[in-house]
């Protein structure tokens, strides 16, 4: 027994030796020894910052296994098991993360037949715009990362995003709006870890609706005399504002004349127009027919001049 008594307490191995955990996450440690067991151990902890602190190890029964555990690793440390006036060697505990998005921040540059002005929105993820608007988006990230980008809940689209190995973000530099969709973001930090979490991104493209146009008098065809002046009246509108808007008459099948009643109305804005045609000065003849339609201009969605026109009437 004297003899058991002086042999040195001699270590086994110690769990889980150079390792690497999740930001956040606990970490057991144990410590087992051959035969004779140390009255005492003492788990020291040294984190990258700051001061070193003991632990004591609880035995485990009867086992000859001491074990403690840290329940949040927020930083690397090194760590080792002391036992009477002895020690283990020295251990490493890294730390990793996977990458995650903090925030995204847009801007807008619409169409310029808008007339709208750039708008920036922070930490935002469901946008709504106006067909060929310019999308441009700052995702700010917890970490580097080697690839990011927004794929459609259909995968039917995917847009790459720009990264920068040694700065927390991925940048959408321009992306031209022209579809409602729904889009995921996959993140891919160095390590090939993804992100655990995808969040979501909703982007609503609305159509630049052409002008409404709406006849108010005469109501539908007419027959009329020679010597009268007949009324034409109609309403416009358009979501955008009007360029330049009129009405266009033809009289026995001949050539298409347009009269000009207006221009740059302003956005959302009923517009009531009317104009007189004196049908003596015209020269009109018994039994002819004229045909006539109000028309209205305005940007398309390329920024093109359209001009729609309402119905026909004779």
């Amino acid at each position: 027994e004297k003899e058991q008594a002086l042999l040195p307490t001699e270590l086994k191995q110690v769990e889980p030796g150079d390792t690497e955990v999740e930001r956040g996450s606990s970490l057991a440690f144990l410590a087992e020894f051959i035969e004779r067991t140390p009255p005492n151990a003492q788990l020291i902890i040294q984190p990258a910052k700051g001061k070193a602190r003991s632990i004591d190890m609880a035995r485990n029964l009867q086992d000859p296994i001491f074990g403690a555990t840290l329940p949040e690793v927020n930083q690397p440390l090194t760590y080792w098991v002391e036992f009477g006036k002895s020690k283990s060697k020295a251990y490493k505990v890294g730390v990793y993360e996977h990458p995650e998005l903090e925030s995204a921040d847009a801007k807008l540059t619409y169409p310029k037949y808008t007339g709208r002005k750039p708008r920036e929105q922070k930490d935002i993820r469901r946008l709504t715009a106006v067909a060929g608007t310019q999308l441009e988006y700052t995702m700010h990230l917890n970490k580097p990362v080697a690839q990011a980008r927004l794929v459609a809940a259909d995968d039917s689209v995917v847009i790459e995003l720009k990264v920068n190995p040694k700065e927390p973000v991925a940048l959408l530099p321009g992306h031209v709006l022209s579809r409602t969709g729904v889009y995921k973001l996959e993140l891919v930090d160095a390590a090939k870890r993804q992100n655990k979490y995808s969040p979501q991104f909703e982007f609503v493209v609305q159509r630049n609706q052409p002008p409404k146009i709406r006849l108010v008098f005469p109501r539908g065809d007419q027959k009329v005399s020679p010597l009268e002046e007949v009324l034409f009246e109609a309403e416009m509108e358009d979501d955008y504002g009007l360029l330049r808007y009129g009405l266009s008459y033809n009289i026995g099948g001949g050539e298409m004349r347009t009269i000009e009643l207006g221009r740059d109305a302003p956005a959302n804005t009923k517009q009531s127009i009317a104009s007189e045609l004196a049908l003596e000065e015209l020269g009109v003849k018994v039994d002819q027919l004229i045909n006539y339609y109000f028309w209205a201009e305005d940007h398309g969605d390329e920024g093109k001049v359209r001009r729609p026109f309402g119905a026909l009437f004779f």
